[in-house]
């Protein structure tokens, strides 16, 4: 059987937005919240993501173009959303050599509304999202281009990885599996798409060794295998 989707994170926290060259993330009106700035977008967004309390909290990411110079990184947090407006698009920078977007060790957490390029020609590893270790995942609304090896890889160890949704998640020209589920225990795949695997011998979408899992309306095209 599949899991239920998780339940959404607190209201919004955080709102980040581009003026000129410069990134700034505003915290929500007594928040209590540092507000923070800079030229370099993974390190604002990074910064904001930080300063969440323990009770986790919601960045909204405004209609932008953001080029980023790290992966963000969510490691042992809890109840965080990271949404996207119309038209969010994160980018990877040149020779950053990780995935978009690290989830490790974490609860309850929500990413949305986004669309992540990879920029897989100046990239030598890296996925668009990798939840390791995780409970309660949720991606859903997310387009994902261009990564050098998976759109989605969850990987879990030692039942450590619970309750994965994937809603509306479409992948396009990776170079392994469109979306990778290893591991884990309760996942579901709705309404999601992987096309255009780049490279031969892989499958667009691989379930490997997890169990009590859902795959409802799930379209292949494109896969060289």
């Amino acid at each position: 059987m599949g899991f239920v989707k998780p339940e959404r994170s607190a209201p919004t926290s955080y709102t980040v937005i581009k003026s000129g060259g410069a990134y700034m993330a505003e915290p929500s009106p007594r928040s209590g919240l540092p507000s923070y700035s800079g030229d370099a977008a993974a390190t604002v967004i990074q910064s904001a993501i930080n300063a969440l309390p323990a009770n986790g909290g919601e960045i909204y990411l405004r209609s932008e173009e953001y080029t980023l110079g790290a992966a963000l990184a969510l490691s042992n947090k809890s109840h965080i959303r990271i949404r996207g407006g119309q038209g969010t698009k994160l980018t990877l920078a040149d020779g950053v050599n990780d995935s978009l977007f690290n989830i490790t060790n974490s609860s309850f957490i929500e990413i949305c509304n986004l669309w992540l390029e990879g920029n897989s020609a100046n990239q030598s590893v890296g996925s668009g999202i990798y939840p390791v270790n995780s409970v309660a995942v949720t991606l859903r609304n997310i387009y994902i281009h261009d990564v050098k090896e998976r759109g989605v890889y969850a990987y879990a160890t030692g039942g450590n990885g619970t309750t994965l949704y994937l809603e509306e998640v479409y992948t396009n020209s990776s170079y392994k599996e469109g979306i990778r589920i290893e591991g884990w225990r309760g996942f579901t795949v709705k309404n999601c798409v992987t096309e255009t695997i780049l490279t031969d011998w892989w499958p667009s979408l691989r379930v490997y060794q997890s169990e009590e899992g859902t795959i409802i309306n799930h379209w292949c095209e494109g896969s060289k295998h």
